[in-house]
Parts: structure tokens; C-alpha cells; sequence
């Protein structure tokens, strides 16, 4: 028996056909919010493989050559032609949610990165008031500390962040839960980024803008692209698009929530336009429901 789901991911519909007994319940429950019913733009099918077992760490990882995606990890070996737009994983049912995960999660940002000329961070991606906040650093910078000082806020990534340009500006879309802390209800569609920060852990709140050079050199140190994917070359213009026209700063933070006071404070004023525009839209729409609620209680 044949089983296919449709998920979208950045405005990309991928078809699985699984094959045989999968936890497709499982696979359902991981992907709910990126179910869809639009035409596949990629085909994949999907073979449980009770035997499969990958020996051989020099071969674990990705490779990309001639249009073909090579995935290979512990219970995991998968390709998919980029031109045909057609591939094929199998996976051991010992590890087969996670496993497949990584199948798709690469196959996306291989996507993003060479049809959309998009970029793809390990990071933080906040929705807040209607505009998108990255946060970006090294391992232990504080991006899962700034994920639960912020409860209010939509949690559209705290693992993988994707990046693409619209127009002349940036939007930020939801991925599926690759990471442990997505929160909030989310749309499937792509949201204005508003700014980047690079974490700072201190025992004061400070928010530095930085200059383009400097903020280059700061997102360069955490991208989440394949190395064959891109030429240096290329991903630096990328990166020289992206920051010229979203600020990046850096934000020094402590371990509470006022370090929004300082982001707002630049956000209500600087930013992307259409950035700062949904920022103040939600700001005004929020404050419409406290004059509302407090009016309610009197």
C-alpha cells in the first residue's frame, strides 16, 4: 500500500509516496501544518528498510553533483534528481521519523538556496507584532533562552531559519519542527523579516547596530548550507543583499524579557519597510485589544 502526503515548505509542495507499514500517524502529526493539496512540484518515494544500517561514517552527509542529491545518515540513504525533480530514501523503521526529516529538511534548503536564491541560518526566527526577528550565534549564544523569555511570541524556527527574497525585501517562513521549541499559531506563508541580532549573553541590555561589513562577517560565521551548494562568492553577495536592506545588530541581553524594550525601541523606527510597517500594524492592532479588554473590565 501506498501512502502520500503533500507538505510546502517556502511556497514548495513535495510529494511522499511511503511505501508499505510507516508511522505515517506520526509523520501526520510532525507535519500538520504543512499538509496541502497543491500539485507536487517534487516526487519523492519513500521505502521502509528493515536491513539498512550505514557502517561507513566517511559516507554520512550530503553531496550535491551534476543535479543530483546525495542524503546519507545512520538509517538513511536517499537521492532525488533536481532536474527531474523525482527521488527515492530508503529508511529503517528503527529511526524512520527523524530520519526522514533529514531527507526533506535537506532537499528544502538545497531548493531555497538554488531556485529561490534564498539563505538558510541556523537560528532563531520570532515572529513578533506582524515582522520577523532572527537571532543568530554560535552554539550557547542564547537562542533557546530568548525562545522561552518570549511566550508572547510566534516561534516560526528555533533550528533552521529560511530566508527569501521578495521584491525588494526579505520574508521569513515557518518550517516544520526540526528544531524542539516552534510555538504559536502559524500561518504557512512567508513573513516580513524585520531585523537580525547576534546573541550576546551579559549582564546588561544593550542593542549595537553594526555596520554592513561587520554584519556580514558576524552571519557568515552561521550559515546552515551545504558547502557544495553555493561559491563563496555568490552566498557573500547574498548576504550583502540581505543586510543591506534588514539591519543587523547586536544585542546584548540578560536572562529576562526586558531586552524587547530595546528591540522595540529600534524596531518602532528603523528597519525594512515593509518590515516596520507590519511591526507597527500589530503594535497598533495589540493596543486596540488592551483598550478593549481594559475597557471590558470597567
Amino acid at each position: 500500500m501506498i501512502h502520500e502526503l503533500t507538505i510546502e515548505v517556502a511556497q514548495h509542495p513535495v510529494s511522499l509516496e511511503l511505501e508499505g507499514d510507516v508511522p505515517l500517524d506520526s509523520i501526520r502529526e510532525v507535519y500538520h501544518q504543512f499538509l496541502c493539496d497543491k500539485r507536487a512540484e517534487f516526487r519523492l518515494r519513500i521505502y521502509p528498510d528493515h536491513d539498512l544500517t550505514v557502517q561507513d561514517n566517511s559516507s554520512v552527509g550530503l553531496t550535491l553533483s551534476d543535479e543530483k542529491l546525495t542524503v546519507v545518515d545512520d538509517y538513511l540513504m536517499g537521492s532525488v534528481d533536481l532536474g527531474k525533480k523525482q527521488g527515492e530514501a530508503r529508511i529503517n523503521p528503527i529511526w524512520f521519523v527523524p530520519s526522514l526529516a533529514t531527507f526533506v529538511r535537506n532537499l528544502f534548503t538545497i531548493v531555497l538556496v538554488l531556485m529561490d536564491s534564498g539563505l538558510v541560518l541556523h537560528a532563531l526566527g520570532v515572529l513578533r507584532h506582524g515582522g520577523v526577528c532572527v537571532f543568530f550565534g554560535p552554539s550557547g549564544s542564547g537562542k533557546s533562552t530568548v525562545a522561552e523569555l518570549s511566550p508572547e511570541c510566534i516561534v516560526l524556527s528555533d533550528d533552521i531559519v529560511f530566508i527569501k527574497p521578495v521584491g525588494r525585501s526579505y520574508a521569513v517562513f515557518p518550517t516544520p519542527p526540526w528544531g524542539d521549541m516552534q510555538r504559536g499559531d502559524r500561518e504557512n506563508r512567508g513573513y516580513p523579516l524585520t531585523w537580525m541580532f547576534k546573541l550576546v549573553k551579559d549582564r546588561e541590555i544593550r542593542v549595537k547596530p553594526l555596520g554592513l561589513a561587520h554584519g556580514i562577517s558576524e552571519v557568515f560565521t552561521v550559515p546552515h548550507i551545504p558547502p557544495d551548494a553555493l561559491p563563496f562568492g555568490d552566498l557573500l553577495r547574498r548576504y550583502q543583499g540581505l543586510l543591506a536592506q534588514v539591519p543587523c545588530s547586536e544585542m546584548h541581553f540578560t536572562r529576562d524579557g526586558w531586552f524587547w524594550n530595546a528591540i522595540e525601541a529600534q524596531c518602532s523606527g528603523l528597519g525594512t519597510k515593509e518590515g516596520e510597517h507590519a511591526w507597527k500594524r500589530g503594535k497598533s492592532t495589540k493596543s486596540q485589544r488592551l483598550s478593549t479588554a481594559r475597557g471590558s473590565k470597567q
